[in-house]
């Protein structure tokens, strides 16, 4: 890889971290509501959707991090901790709780939506890992 494409690539990233944190805070509220959001009163999922939106800040937080950090060691501690992340974002659900029956929207739609979200993020995050890894060893 070039140097000219591994810079664009490199200002993919942050983009695409902050188009992921935006879509994990308005999944479960937005996209596929958790069920408070639709008819039922607050449950479990409730809290779930609560602590995917803080993940999500995190997230843009993050990236917007990127933008302005560009030493080789700050990128490549917040794409570990992007994978971090990543990883709370699949188990979050898990963790916090949804409800159990799987005809509820949140079992249904959010969580499995989430997790794809999560995997995504932590996949890109290791990609961007990756390449920051490399810019340095290319060089010698």
């Amino acid at each position: 890889m070039n140097e000219e494409n591994s810079q664009r690539i490199k200002k993919i990233f942050p983009f695409l971290f902050c188009i992921l944190g935006v879509g994990i805070i308005a999944t479960p509220y937005y996209i596929y509501p958790v069920c408070e959001y639709l008819i039922y009163q607050r449950m479990i999922c409730s809290y779930t959707a609560l602590a995917e939106a803080i993940l999500g800040l995190l997230i843009i937080g993050l990236a917007l991090g990127m933008f302005f950090l560009k030493t080789r060691k700050a990128l490549l501690g917040i794409s570990l901790v992007l994978i971090f992340l990543g990883i709370l974002v699949i188990l979050g659900p898990s963790l916090v709780g949804y409800c159990p029956s799987p005809e509820m929207p949140c079992h249904k739609y959010t969580v499995p939506a989430l997790r794809i979200e999560g995997a995504v993020l932590s996949l890109l995050a290791f990609f961007s890992f990756f390449v920051h890894f490399r810019q340095r060893t290319q060089h010698r």
